[in-house]
């Protein structure tokens, strides 16, 4: 690990630090060795938060306890957004009962406002269908200063007891809010009016409208729509059509303050027979659209409501009218719209949103509907095309990938067999500093093995071990099997003029050899030649030494001014021999070598013949361009460079 340390450290410096880095156990040395190297730094709650949201995101547990312990045990003062991050990441660890402590320890923690965190663990609770003990939770800890608004967590419980189709304790508590202190919002109607209508309370129902005018809806709100929908559809299910007319008339008049010139327009005749009961329910939404005040809150409720229970044309036809009356849509209808098409599988449709729809508004996409669009691009098997909405995203203000991005984009491509690409867009989440699942290394190492590219396998699996992920038993089978093609290492050091012919003879020979794995090792100041060799299939494996070293300045790789140009060209040189040893290592691995095995070198990369003879495989010696000087000069200034190797060059081309 190598960090440039500033000269002062600040909290602000040192989170922008530990955010930089690829590997998580990386940034938490730094972040441990902080207080190690600046006696008087402590840390403060943003750099905490950070160094926990990390570990968090990179899914280790431990490490993320260890450090919620050792900020309680600092007693700095931290947010509330650092607690529900972390009840999160247990609760998607399945480890509910350590998401519980945390929660039920925030007091010792110097932490004023739990509110979120206390919702966000009620929420846990309920989705186990552990009702008595989110009750208990909430006995437990509604009273507390830290709790600062009881009406989420209430209308928690209300869902979760409508969910068990018990909407008379729901009902219960709705009446209790006052004896709370609270005010019953929007979602607290919209949840008891579907938890009565579900269970066929309707004359309940009812009542509970009637409420809702006199409370919420005394102005005239648009967003209202969605509640009322919830209760005509009910009464018509029911076959209570001239009754849901009825209530319709009031809605209108009371709910939506609709004036009579809208009101004596609607024609609501064909809605008389009931007979079809989803023909009814088209008409009277309908009727709450154009019978009311336009405004921007009614269409997006309504579109939205619509899209969310996938009647999609329905939705459309709110968008038609809104265009009609002068609104845009707004982005949360378009994402709404996207996510309804893209369940049924309409994938032309779901880009037509970004391609054409959005361009001729006022909004731009988001990075949850462009996740969304990908999704259904994967799933309809054009990863390759999903590839090019993450660059149109790299170039949107404001539009950043996030985890969710990347693992569509992996997943969908190793699921079209295009690991290699797979494999580029790991790379770049990984820079990104977002840290994939186990299960997405194993899909990727298994996809490189099947295709023999053993190599990127390797590397995959030693960065999957550095982050601590579990290798699965079909990947140790994978590599059981061994290797079945064979390996061709092209090695060449030097200026372009020595190294690119020798690429050529490698991109000739992958071309015209399919039984070989192909890799070409040379410095990285040529990393250009990546691209190139990469469609030719052939693996570029950079070595960090300078192709020219001067005599005149300081050289970057040691760093030391005051060495003599001979010992800096030691130095370098074993780095390099170091380096080559490593790499082909990797490309060999610890399988057998196979007959027609080879490592192909030029005339600065003499380390290569070492190399084949550790290997046990043949070595050759490239020299596209006249030799002016014999096989002897040459046996000789290798015994020189490498002297105790015996080397003898009985035939350099071959």
């Amino acid at each position: 690990m190598s960090i440039r340390w500033p000269r002062f450290l600040t909290p602000t410096h040192l989170s922008q630090i530990i955010s930089t880095q690829k590997n998580p156990l990386t940034a938490l040395q730094i972040f441990n060795q902080a207080q190690q190297k600046y006696p008087n730094y402590r840390h403060n709650g943003p750099v905490y938060a950070t160094m926990i949201n990390i570990l968090g995101n990179s899914g280790r547990i431990l490490e993320m306890k260890q450090v919620i312990d050792q900020m309680k045990d600092d007693s700095c003062e931290c947010k509330d957004s650092v607690f529900f991050g972390a009840i999160r990441t247990f609760a998607s660890a399945g480890m509910v009962n350590e998401a519980v402590s945390l929660f039920n320890s925030i007091p010792q923690f110097n932490c004023v406002n739990f509110t979120e965190s206390f919702n966000t663990i009620l929420g846990i609770v309920l989705k186990e269908s552990n009702f008595k003990a989110a009750y208990k939770l909430f006995l437990d800890n509604c009273w507390r200063l830290e709790v600062k608004s009881r009406v989420k967590s209430l209308n928690l419980l209300m869902e979760g007891l409508c969910q068990f189709k018990k909407s008379d304790l729901a009902l219960n508590i709705f009446q209790e809010m006052d004896f709370q202190g609270c005010y019953p919002d929007r979602e607290s109607y919209r949840i008891l009016m579907k938890g009565l209508c579900d269970d066929g309370r309707l004359d309940e129902a009812i009542h509970l409208l009637y409420s809702m005018f006199w409370r919420i809806s005394q102005k005239g709100s648009g967003e209202d729509i969605v509640i009322y929908r919830i209760l005509l559809d009910a009464l018509c299910d029911n076959g209570k059509v001239e009754e849901a007319l009825g209530i319709l008339g009031k809605v209108l008049r009371k709910g939506l303050k609709a004036p009579n010139s809208l009101r004596q327009r609607l024609d609501l005749s064909k809605c008389r027979g009931g007979e079809d009961s989803e023909a009814t329910k088209r008409l009277i939404n309908e009727a709450l659209i154009r019978g009311g005040v336009p405004s921007m809150g009614s269409y997006s409720a309504m579109a939205i409501d619509l899209y969310g229970e996938g009647r999609v044309d329905e939705g459309e036809k709110v968008l038609d009218e809104m265009r009609k009356r002068g609104f845009w849509p707004s982005l949360s209808m378009y994402e709404a719209k996207a996510e309804a098409l893209s369940k049924k599988g309409r994938v032309s449709e779901v880009v037509k949103i970004i391609e054409e729809d959005m361009k001729e508004g006022i909004c731009v996409p988001s990075v949850r509907l462009y996740n969304i669009v990908l999704k259904c691009v994967c799933n309809a098997g054009d990863s390759e095309v999903a590839v090019g909405y993450l660059k149109k995203m790299a170039k949107q203000v404001g539009c950043v990938a996030d985890k969710e991005t990347y693992g569509i984009l992996v997943n969908g491509l190793c699921k079209d067999g295009k690991f290699v690409e797979a494999s580029g867009v790991l790379e770049e989440m990984l820079i990104k500093s977002h840290w994939p699942g186990a299960e997405t290394y194993n899909i990727l190492i298994k996809g490189l093995c099947s295709m023999g590219r053993q190599y990127e396998a390797v590397i995959w699996l030693e960065e999957m071990f550095e982050l601590g992920k579990i290798i699965s038993k079909g990947m140790e089978g994978e590599k059981e099997k061994g290797r079945t093609k064979r390996i061709a290492v092209f090695m060449a050091f030097g200026t372009k003029g020595d190294v690119y012919p020798i690429a050529a003879i490698a991109a000739a020979f992958a071309t015209d050899q399919n039984g070989y794995d192909v890799a070409f090792i040379t410095h990285s100041a040529h990393q250009n030649l990546s691209s190139h060799l990469a469609k030719k299939n052939i693996i570029f494996v950079p070595i960090s030494s300078p192709p020219v070293l001067s005599s005149n300045g300081t050289d970057d790789k040691t760093g030391s001014p005051g060495l003599e140009f001979s010992e800096q060209k030691n130095i370098i040189a074993k780095e390099q021999r170091k380096e080559c040893c490593l790499a082909v290592e990797r490309l060999f691995g610890d399988d057998p070598c196979l007959e027609g095995d080879f490592i192909g070198i030029n005339f600065f990369a003499l380390e290569g013949w070492s190399l084949a003879e550790l290997f046990h495989v043949r070595c050759i010696v490239l020299a596209p361009y006249v030799v002016p000087y014999s096989s002897l000069f040459l046996e000789k200034k290798a015994n020189s460079i490498f002297p105790g190797n015996g080397i003898h060059l009985p035939g350099l081309v071959q």
